[in-house]
């Protein structure tokens, strides 16, 4: 046991000679005198949230959804080549509807089953697709109950 240089609290390993406390206030204040309000990908002044990477909102979550999109591609056995083609190939619409895709819309759709890519379609008919479970049987009840009308 020893005691934290600056608040004179006990610590257990005397060789580190700061509290996890004190520890982190000297981290933060060290950034602070490194980095101030920049961000360390975008170099613009901001207010920093992510202090672990020193980074803005905006950057954080970017990098975010950019490592949300590689691991999807990953998971279901597709390059980025191979994404970008499919939706050349598809004209930038969804594969479903014809909507066009942009930015964030866009969502890779693949068999559950077999975990291959199907095509790239829009939230809706994603989100249509996963709620109906990829049933063919369901989506064929659908269409019959669109296609009946209304009750009178």
């Amino acid at each position: 046991m020893g005691k934290c240089r600056k608040c004179d609290a006990q610590v257990e390993k005397p060789n580190y000679y700061l509290c996890r406390a004190c520890y982190l206030e000297d981290r933060e204040e060290l950034r602070k005198n490194i980095h101030g309000n920049i961000c360390t990908r975008c170099h613009e002044e901001s207010e920093i949230h992510n202090k672990y990477m020193w980074m803005c909102d905006e950057c954080t979550n970017l990098l975010q959804s950019r490592a949300a999109f590689k691991h999807k591609l990953k998971r279901v056995g597709l390059s980025e080549d191979r994404y970008f083609e499919m939706l050349d190939d598809q004209g930038w619409v969804c594969a479903i509807c014809g909507g066009e895709l942009v930015g964030r819309l866009a969502h890779l759709d693949h068999d559950h089953a077999t975990g291959k890519a199907r095509g790239v379609l829009c939230q809706k008919c994603n989100l249509m697709l996963g709620n109906a479970r990829d049933n063919i049987e369901i989506l064929n009840k659908a269409i019959n109950y669109l296609t009946k009308g209304y009750l009178k």
